[in-house]
C-alpha cells in the first residue's frame, strides 16, 4: 500500500518565511536612510572583532569618521540635500573599503569603520585617500569634508568601549586641527 501527500505547498510556505525572516533581519541591522549597519550591529560586529584580534593576536583598527561641519549642510540647503550627502558618503565609503570590513552609521553625521588586520598606518592610508575623494566637487551636492580619528587594538585599547573611546578622541584633535583631516 502507498500513501502520497503532496506537501509542494508547504515547502513553498516554509521557504517563503525564511526568506521573510531574513529580510526582517537584514531591516534590523540596516540604518534606513543609508543603507550602511546600525549601531546596534556595529557594536555587535566590534565586539565580534575585538574577540577574534585577542584570540588570534592579529589587530585591527577602527576609525570614526565625521561630516565636517554638517549642520551648515542642513541649514543653508535642506534635510533632503543634508539626506542626499549622508548618502553620497556611505557610498563612497562602502566604494573603497573590502568586503571584509564594516561600515556603520554611528550616529547623525558620524560613522564607524572597523578594518580587521589593518594597521594604524594602512588604515591612515586609506582614511586619507577617501578624505580627499570626498572633498572633491560633485554635480548637484554642496561641496563637504570629513575629519577622521583612527585607533588601533591593541596599541591604543584592548576593548570595545575604550576603543571607541580613543578613535573618538582622535577625531576631536582632528576638528580642533581645523577639520577635514585624519588623525
Amino acid at each position: 500500500m502507498w500513501s502520497y501527500r503532496d506537501v509542494t505547498h508547504a515547502r513553498r510556505v516554509e521557504a517563503a518565511l525564511r526568506a521573510s525572516e531574513e529580510q526582517l533581519r537584514e531591516l534590523a541591522s540596516r540604518d534606513a536612510l543609508t543603507g550602511l549597519f546600525n549601531r546596534r550591529h556595529v557594536q555587535a560586529r566590534l565586539g565580534e572583532e575585538v574577540a577574534r584580534s585577542l584570540r588570534t593576536g592579529r589587530g585591527f583598527s577602527l576609525a570614526m569618521l565625521d561630516i565636517d561641519h554638517f549642520k551648515r549642510v542642513n541649514d543653508e540647503h535642506g534635510h533632503q540635500t543634508g539626506d542626499d550627502v549622508l548618502r553620497a558618503f556611505a557610498d563612497d565609503l562602502t566604494s573603497r573599503v573590502r568586503k571584509t570590513d564594516c561600515v556603520g552609521r554611528w550616529g547623525g553625521e558620524e560613522f564607524l569603520l572597523i578594518l580587521p588586520e589593518t594597521s594604524k598606518s594602512a588604515a591612515h592610508a586609506l582614511l586619507q585617500a577617501l578624505r580627499e575623494h570626498v572633498a572633491r566637487e560633485r554635480g548637484g551636492l554642496p561641496r563637504f569634508t570629513i575629519s577622521v580619528g583612527i585607533a588601533e587594538l591593541p596599541g591604543d585599547a584592548n576593548e570595545a568601549v575604550a576603543l571607541v573611546a580613543a578613535a573618538d578622541a582622535r577625531l576631536y584633535e582632528a576638528k580642533r586641527a581645523g577639520r577635514n583631516c585624519v588623525r
